[in-house]
C-alpha cells in the first residue's frame, strides 16, 4: 500500500484530523496548535509548562492552566467522536497523545525515511527509492500550515530541514540507479537555493558528468568553490575534491558515486566565517577551466543524453598548467551534507 493515509492526524501541511478521508473541524487556531503540539511528541508524555510555552510563547493569558485545559477537553471528545483510535490522556502534570505512530503523517514520513537509507545502504537501490517516494508523498505542503507562534516556526524550520535531507537521499539513491538527466532540474534548482551545501554541489556535478557535460560539472565545481571561499572562507572539502579530481581524470561515471554513502541526517549549518586573512582560500589553480578536450561536455545547459561514461579524451589533462585547487592536507571537510555521507 501507497504513502496515503485515509484516517489520522496530520501535520505535515495544514493540520488536520481525517477518519475515512473526511476531515474533522477542529475550531480554533489554539485547538490545532494544541493537536499540533502532542502529535509531533506521541505516544510521550508532554508537561503543561511545556504546552503552554508552545501554545502562547511568551506571553500566556492570565489563567494559562484553565485555557490550556478547555483546548485539551475539546480536543479529547473530538477524537472520541471521530473514533479515529487516538486518546488524549492526562496525567498530573503531563498530557499524552496515545495512538499509533503512524497514525501521524510526520512520524509515518521520518519511519519510511528511515527505512529507505538502510535500504540504500545495501543493494536494493529500487525499493530504497520506492520507499523515499512514499515517505515524500506525505508532505502536502508547509508543516503545521498557518498556525501562529514560536514553536510553529521552530517546528517548521524542523521539518524543513529533514525533508531536505530526505530529498538529497533520494537524490543519491535515483543517480546510483542512472537517472542522471530526470534529475538535472531538481539539482539545479536545489544547488541554488543551497549554494555551499557540498552534497548538493556533488550530486549536481556527478548528473551533469553522467550526461556528458564533463565542462558543466567542472564549472559546478568552480562556482562552489568560490562560493564556499567567499561566504566561509573555506576550501571544498574531501568528498567534493575527489570528485573532481576524477571528473579531471575522466573516470567512469560509476567511480565518483563509489563509497559516497546517503546523508543521515539534515545538513549541519555552515560554521562561523573564518576570520579575514586567514587561509587564502580560494587562491589556486582555477578548478573548473580545464575541460578542454572533454569530448562535447558542456553544451549549454539543455537536453543532454545520459549514457554512463563521458567522452572522454581528458584523462589527466589537469597536469598540464598546475595542480587542481583543492585542499591539502584536510581542507575542512563536514560542511553542508557533503563530506560526511559516509
Amino acid at each position: 500500500m501507497g504513502a496515503t493515509v485515509a484516517s489520522g492526524i496530520f501535520i505535515l501541511g495544514p493540520v488536520e484530523l481525517r477518519t475515512d478521508t473526511r476531515r474533522h473541524a477542529l475550531g480554533t487556531g489554539k485547538e490545532s496548535l494544541t493537536l499540533a503540539a502532542l502529535a509531533v511528541d506521541v505516544g510521550r508524555p508532554v508537561p503543561v509548562e511545556a504546552l503552554i510555552q508552545r501554545l502562547w510563547d511568551d506571553e500566556p493569558p492570565g489563567k494559562p492552566r484553565e485555557g490550556l485545559h478547555v483546548y485539551a477537553a475539546r480536543l479529547r471528545k473530538r477524537l472520541t467522536e471521530h473514533a479515529c483510535g487516538a486518546h488524549l490522556v492526562q496525567q498530573a502534570h503531563a498530557y499524552t497523545l496515545d495512538v499509533d505512530p503512524d497514525a501521524v503523517d510526520l512520524h509515518r514520513f521520518q519511519r519510511l525515511a528511515a527505512e529507505a537509507r538502510s535500504l540504500a545502504d545495501g543493494s536494493t537501490g529500487q525499493r530504497a527509492l520506492e520507499t523515499m517516494r512514499r515517505a515524500a508523498e506525505l508532505w502536502r505542503g508547509e508543516p503545521l500550515a498557518g498556525l501562529p507562534g514560536l514553536w510553529a516556526a521552530s517546528v517548521r524550520r524542523n521539518l524543513g530541514a529533514k525533508h531536505l535531507a530526505a530529498t538529497v537521499t533520494r537524490l543519491g539513491i535515483e543517480l546510483r540507479l542512472g537517472h542522471y538527466a530526470q534529475l538535472l532540474p531538481d539539482l539545479m534548482t536545489l544547488a541554488e537555493q543551497h549554494p555551499t551545501d557540498e552534497t548538493l554541489a556533488g550530486y549536481l556535478m556527478v548528473a551533469e558528468y553522467g550526461c556528458r557535460r564533463q565542462a558543466d560539472a567542472l564549472r559546478t565545481y568552480d562556482t562552489v568553490r568560490h562560493r564556499l571561499s567567499a561566504e566561509l572562507g573555506t576550501e571544498p572539502g574531501e568528498s567534493l575534491s575527489r570528485l573532481h579530481r576524477l571528473i579531471l581524470d575522466g573516470a567512469p561515471v560509476a567511480d565518483l558515486l563509489a563509497g559516497r554513502a546517503t546523508p543521515s541526517a539534515a545538513p549541519r549549518p555552515p560554521p562561523p566565517r573564518a576570520a579575514p586573512g586567514g587561509g587564502g582560500a580560494g587562491r589556486g589553480g582555477g578548478g573548473g577551466r580545464r575541460a578542454r578536450g572533454g569530448g562535447g561536455a558542456g553544451r549549454g545547459r539543455g537536453g543532454g543524453r545520459c549514457r554512463g561514461r563521458p567522452r572522454g579524451g581528458s584523462r589527466r589533462r589537469g597536469a598540464r598548467g598546475g595542480a587542481p585547487a583543492g585542499p591539502r592536507g584536510g581542507g575542512g571537510g563536514g560542511r553542508g551534507a557533503a563530506g560526511r555521507s559516509r
